[in-house]
């Protein structure tokens, strides 16, 4: 089965300033009595965990929003496909699990909405 992809209908990217993220901390520590921390890998390859706004949705776009991530997504359970907006490549993403909510619409004024959310680019 091939995994969905992100919608052609909304922004392709994040705004430029409001991505931000990095490896997640995906090591054991160990903290001995004496001496410095020991680190253990817990996973063979890095996940990243992103966090960004896509300003100035419409109405519209909310919509196609909603059904990608409740129907295609499974309420975000699945992961899907998408460009890497600081590498360029396609890769697996699916949304990440902070705090208490998936993600977040914002009001922005007039007929246009914030969508803001966490992101976690998997590995392969």
């Amino acid at each position: 089965m091939a995994l969905p992809l992100w919608p052609v209908d909304l922004p392709q990217a994040p705004e430029r300033r409001s991505w931000s993220g990095g490896p997640r901390e995906d090591r054991a520590v160990f903290e001995p009595d004496v001496g410095p921390p020991l680190l253990a890998a817990r996973t063979t390859a890095d996940t990243w965990e992103w966090n960004g706004t896509f300003p100035m949705l419409t109405r519209a776009q909310v919509q196609i929003f909603y059904a990608f991530w409740g129907v295609d997504l499974r309420r975000g359970t699945l992961p899907f496909l998408w460009i890497d907006p600081v590498l360029h490549d396609e890769a697996r993403w699916i949304f990440g699990a902070a705090q208490d909510r998936a993600w977040s619409i914002i009001a922005s004024g007039g007929r246009h909405f914030d969508l803001s959310l966490t992101l976690i680019r998997l590995p392969g």
